[in-house]
Order: structure tokens, then C-alpha cells, then sequence
């Protein structure tokens, strides 16, 4: 019988930063400019995190691991409106305790995939590339 253990996972770096960074690179990436302050009554786009959540218990068949992202997009443009929560969830397990880097691979890829879904929302992408 093993219990759940309770880590505390702290960033590098703000976790927040790098996700805008990352958000504006995608989108970049897909023709559209980005501005990182909209004019008052424009068109916008606004994306907030809903989870990060990383778990790790151990019992008789090894070590799990589990990490879940989600990301809510809301964009408003004139009278259009679209709200979407986009979420992952990345589970591993193995014999032997995990190591840093693989915590490490285990959440960016969940953040990374839970992103990629804000990418190819095609209602996400045709609100955005129809603006007036």
C-alpha cells in the first residue's frame, strides 16, 4: 500500500509570460498580427488558464504521473462572440521513479497540446480571419 504524495510545482519562469509568448509565435505563425494592447472596443481575443494540475502516486505496478493543462479562449468581435475551453491530459507510468526531465517533458507537452487545440479550433480561427 503506497499513498499519494502532494508536490508543489513551481515555474522557472512565469508561467503566464510564456504562454502569451507562445501564443502570440502561434498565431503569428498563422498570418494573423497580433497587438498586445487592443484599442479600446475592438476586436479581441483573450485567453486565461484554467488548470495546471500535476499528480504523481505509486502502488504495487510502479510509478504514475499525471499532468492536465486547460486554456479558455473568449473572442469578441463587434456582435460575435465564442467562448472555448481547450484541455489535455498526459498520463505516464513506469517500474522505476520518474526523473526531472521526464516532469518536465510531461508538462510542457500537456501546456504544448492543450495550445495546439487553440490552433486548429477551426470556429476560432474563422472568427479571427473574418474581422472586418
Amino acid at each position: 500500500n503506497f499513498k499519494t504524495n502532494k508536490v508543489r510545482i513551481v515555474a522557472d519562469s512565469n508561467l503566464e509570460d510564456s504562454i502569451t509568448k507562445s501564443l502570440q509565435r502561434g498565431f503569428q505563425d498563422l498570418g494573423f498580427r497580433v497587438k498586445t494592447r487592443p484599442e479600446s472596443g475592438s476586436s479581441s481575443l483573450k485567453v486565461t488558464i484554467v488548470e495546471t494540475k500535476f499528480s504523481m502516486f505509486a502502488n504495487t505496478s510502479g510509478f504514475h504521473q499525471q499532468m492536465k493543462a486547460g486554456f479558455r479562449a473568449a473572442v469578441k468581435i463587434g456582435s460575435q462572440k465564442y467562448t472555448q475551453t481547450y484541455r489535455d491530459v498526459q498520463k505516464v507510468s513506469q517500474k522505476v521513479p520518474f526523473g526531472r526531465f521526464l516532469n518536465e517533458r510531461l508538462i510542457n507537452l500537456a501546456i504544448s497540446q492543450s495550445l495546439q487545440k487553440i490552433f486548429s479550433d477551426p470556429k476560432l480561427l474563422n472568427i479571427l480571419a473574418n474581422q472586418s
